[in-house]
């Protein structure tokens, strides 16, 4: 067991290359958003979300999970939808939620966001981080059934 910090960092730092190489290779956008709504880190996936995915953006839209992930100008806390880092703050547990967002050619996309805990060294809860995986198709499948379902029952 590793008694001092010093010894604690230099194991995370010979460990860099394979945490970047594990990161590069998640397919789906993955971030770590600090309860000051910071983005302090998102894997190369996350880089092709947000406004560059065709979600609409705002002018002036921040620098922040609200305005990476959803081009927002101001805090995103308006009611239309849960949000992991607002869930995580009052609850202190991950969430799993569905949100649909119009994209800029009016299309509908699903996304289910799993929130989990970041935390410090001290195991204390700081933010969240945030993986998003493309549920349109199922989504559309399982309207799909209900409406059969539906019409079998009639």
């Amino acid at each position: 067991m590793m008694d001092s910090w010093t010894e604690q960092i230099a194991d995370c730092l010979k460990n860099k290359a394979l945490y970047a190489s594990v990161a590069a290779s998640i397919s789906s956008p993955v971030f770590a958003i600090t309860f000051d709504h910071d983005v302090n880190w998102s894997n190369p996936a996350a880089k092709s979300f947000g406004p560059l995915a065709g979600i609409p953006s705002e002018p002036g839209a921040r620098d922040q999970c609200d305005g990476i992930c959803y081009g927002r100008k101001d805090r995103c806390a308006t009611g239309d939808y849960q949000c992991p880092l607002i869930d995580m703050k009052e609850t202190g547990r991950g969430l799993k939620v569905l949100h649909n967002r119009i994209l800029t050619n009016g299309e509908v996309r699903s996304y289910e966001l799993l929130s989990s805990p970041l935390t410090a060294g001290n195991g204390q809860a700081v933010g969240v981080v945030v993986t998003l995986k493309e549920a349109t198709e199922i989504q559309r499948l399982a309207s799909l059934a209900a409406e059969k379902e539906s019409r079998d029952s009639t």
